[in-house]
C-alpha cells in the first residue's frame, strides 16, 4: 500500500513540473517588447490641402472655387517635412455668385489662418480675366471687412494668399469667388449664371 501511494505522488509532481518552462525550453517563450513604428515618420495628407477661402454676407457663406495651391508640412517635433502642389490650368470659374447692393458690407475670410504681405483680392468684371477693376490687399489675421465699392453688375473675385494655418502648415493657395452687385435683388446665394458674364469667360 506504501508503494502505490509514493507512486501517485511520484506522478503528480511530474506532471506539475510539466507545466513550468525556463526560458529557451520547449514551452511558451516569455513575453518580449514589440518594436514601435517610431522609427519612420508617417505623414497625413489631409494635412496637405489649403485652408478654404469664404465670402460671408447677409445672404450666406460662399465657398471659392480652389485655383492652384501649394502646401508644405513640417513637422515641429522632428522638423521632417513634406509638400504637394496642385496646379488648375485656365482661369478658375466661381461656383456660385453672392448677391448684394452697392455699399453693403461683405467678408472675404480664410479661417485659422495668418497672411503674409502679397495676399489680395483681384476684382475683374465676371470672366473678363484680362480687365482688372480693384485690388484689395489681404489683412494678416485673414479676414478682410469690405464694404462693396463697385458699381451694378457681375464681378469675379480672385483671392491670392500666401498662409500660415500653424502647426507647422504653411504655403500659398488661390481661389475665385462670385458676386453679383444688385439693389432691385434681396442678398441671396444663387448658382453662377454664365449668361451674366461680361466677357466670354478667359477673355
Amino acid at each position: 500500500m506504501r508503494a502505490i501511494v509514493f507512486a501517485l505522488v511520484a506522478l503528480l509532481l511530474a506532471a506539475c513540473g510539466s507545466g513550468t518552462s525556463a526560458p529557451g525550453s520547449s514551452g511558451e517563450a516569455p513575453t518580449l517588447a514589440q518594436p514601435t513604428a517610431t522609427d519612420t515618420t508617417v505623414f497625413d495628407e489631409s494635412k496637405l490641402k489649403p485652408p478654404p477661402i469664404f465670402l460671408v454676407s447677409a445672404a450666406g457663406k460662399q465657398r471659392a472655387a480652389q485655383g492652384s495651391s501649394c502646401v508644405n508640412y513640417v513637422d515641429e517635433a522632428t522638423g521632417e517635412g513634406v509638400g504637394a502642389c496642385g496646379d488648375v490650368a485656365g482661369p478658375v470659374v466661381p461656383e456660385q455668385m453672392t448677391v448684394a447692393a452697392p455699399g453693403e458690407n461683405v467678408i472675404v475670410t480664410i479661417p485659422g489662418a495668418a497672411l503674409g504681405k502679397d495676399s489680395s483680392i483681384t476684382i475683374r468684371p465676371l470672366g473678363c480675366a484680362g480687365k482688372e477693376t480693384e485690388t484689395l490687399d489681404l489683412p494678416s489675421p485673414g479676414e478682410l471687412d469690405w464694404p462693396v465699392d463697385l458699381e451694378p453688375g457681375a464681378y469675379e473675385l480672385g483671392v491670392f494668399a500666401i498662409f500660415d494655418s500653424g502647426g507647422g502648415l504653411t504655403g500659398d493657395t488661390s481661389g475665385t469667388l462670385g458676386l453679383l452687385v444688385d439693389d432691385s435683388k434681396p442678398p441671396s446665394l444663387v448658382p453662377l449664371d454664365r449668361s451674366l458674364a461680361v466677357c466670354p469667360f478667359g477673355a
